[in-house]
């Protein structure tokens, strides 16, 4: 499931909130499905989604030791980048 797919999934939930609660709700699940998706990327070396930012990530640092640094970047990116 992509992040988009997850937002449509939620999109009925959040008529019943309020209007901050309701992005605040969409922003998570969008940001969390990019970060997610990362994971794998760098840990394993297998993309789920493929975003410009994890490309220069993917190969060398969970070859290096670098794991967890990588991992932190592409929390980062997933929060800042994507919006």
């Amino acid at each position: 499931m992509s992040a988009t797919t997850g937002m449509a999934l939620l999109l009925p939930v959040t008529f019943n909130i309020s209007v901050e609660c309701g992005l605040l709700m969409l922003a998570g699940v969008y940001c969390g499905a990019v970060y997610g998706g990362s994971i794998s990327a760098i840990l394993v070396g297998i993309p789920v989604q493929l975003r410009p930012f994890q490309r220069p990530l993917m190969a060398f640092p969970w070859q290096s030791g670098r794991a967890r640094e990588a991992l932190l970047y592409a929390l980062y990116a997933s929060a800042v980048v994507e919006w």
